[in-house]
């Protein structure tokens, strides 16, 4: 495998395929306290109870592996595949054996017989040592959790089955695993949703099959993406198009504002991989190709964000539209919004217009400027400052004394200044 490979995959597929993991030493071994466990299966519940779509899924974080002959490395997950395993086992305990499901099957390298034991979790074993304490711990909470709620077991498993998913990350074979798994769980660094959407974009099954044709594409999305990543990094225009929230990587804002932007993504707004999981269906659903094809639909996704990106640093560095949008941007105004004006637009003048009475409104709510004259405006305006006080009028009295250093700034034809909204944003 030349490439990292990244899928989303159900709780049956790996069951209907045997998948076989273990735990590598360097790993600690199972540990989830009773509190984890029931926070999973409430939120299962949780997700059971809300209406849903056909196509909606619950989804765990990133299981990462690594191929080792006929078994997968568990680099990462294995905390939460093992507790999916025991809920798993308790299901299959509610059956005659010959009706039982055959399950994926996870080996910890420090205990040879817990592929064993996590197949017939009993108490008798439990004190051996202490992963085999912690695995009956956790069985015995699915079991509490579940008393009273016998009438719902069927459906939750089903769920389990076929409605959780988890983001199936596969590392090459060459990349050494302990690296990886100091930096994801030693470190604290967890994958990004930009380092799943940037494998998405990567994938060599988006272009076809001549090797030399893949490489290239590959090679030029990444150097664009590295492009993208590099100009974010200028705090100036960084905090032209953001106040407050911080990114693991600046990039993650774009990605984050392209997938606001596709259709129905309400049901997974609150996922930590929200974005990523928004990109994926947006693949699945749109990128389809003959096999040993190119798939010109991938090429028409990634235009759309590094158009995206392209429109926003034109803004940028465009004197007049740096000002009037990175003031509305300040005051909270979407960006999603700004685009969509833009878009309806018929010519720049009208975006203009859109742009000065948005922002007068921010000073002044309600006022329709073209209904007034210039000298309507001007007059509009000094009432309402004459009228402000800290108190009711205070919340009007920064926006308004910003506007005042950006319009001064931009109505000067003699200079090439720009207000500084990096310096303006820090303090």
């Amino acid at each position: 495998m030349s490439e990292n490979q990244l899928t989303i995959r159900t709780i049956n597929e790996l069951i209907e395929k045997n998948e076989q993991f273990y735990i590598p030493a360097y790993q600690r071994g199972y540990r989830w306290t009773k509190r984890q466990v029931e926070d999973l299966l409430n939120d299962i519940l949780e997700f059971h109870h809300k209406e849903k779509k056909q196509s909606e899924f619950y989804c765990l974080q990133p299981v990462v592996v690594r191929a080792d002959e006929e078994k997968w490395e568990l680099i990462d997950g294995q905390q939460r595949l093992t507790t999916l395993f025991i809920i798993l086992s308790y299901f299959n305990r509610r059956m005659a054996e010959e009706f039982r499901k055959r399950l994926f099957s996870i080996e910890y390298d420090t205990r040879p017989n817990s592929q064993q034991y996590l197949l017939n979790i009993n108490e008798e074993e439990k004190d051996l040592n202490i992963d085999f304490y912690h695995m009956y711990g956790a069985f015995e909470v699915v079991k509490a959790w579940f008393k009273g709620k016998e009438n719902l077991i069927n459906d939750i498993e089903s769920i389990f089955l076929n409605r959780i998913k988890v983001i199936w990350y596969e590392i090459r074979e060459e990349i050494d695993p302990v690296e990886v798994f100091t930096r994801l769980n030693i470190g604290k660094i967890p994958l990004t949703n930009a380092e799943l959407v940037k494998a998405l974009f990567l994938r060599s099954g988006n272009f076809g099959q001549d090797l030399t044709h893949v490489r290239l594409r590959q090679l030029q999305i990444a150097q664009e993406w590295d492009d993208m990543e590099r100009s974010l990094q200028d705090d100036e225009f960084w905090y032209f198009l953001t106040n407050e929230k911080s990114y693991v990587t600046r990039i993650e804002f774009i990605l984050e504002l392209v997938a606001g932007e596709l259709e129905d993504t309400s049901d997974i707004k609150h996922d930590p991989y929200y974005v990523f999981i928004a990109f994926n269906r947006w693949f699945n659903d749109e990128i389809e190709g003959a096999p040993g094809t190119d798939k010109p639909e991938l090429d028409s996704r990634w235009d759309n964000v590094r158009y995206y990106f392209l429109q926003l640093e034109e803004w940028f560095k465009d004197r007049y539209w740096f000002h009037l949008i990175g003031f509305l941007i300040n005051q909270g105004v979407p960006i999603r919004e700004i685009r969509r004006q833009l878009e309806f637009a018929d010519n720049k003048q009208i975006f203009r217009d859109y742009l000065k009475q948005r922002i007068y409104a921010q000073i002044l709510p309600g006022v329709k400027l073209d209904s007034l004259s210039d000298e309507q405006v001007e007059a509009r305006i000094n009432e309402a400052t004459t009228e402000w006080e800290y108190g009711a009028g205070s919340r009007y009295i920064r926006p308004a004394l910003l506007l005042f250093n950006v319009a001064s700034l931009l109505m000067n034809p003699d200079s090439n200044h720009r207000f500084q909204f990096d310096g303006y944003k820090k303090d």
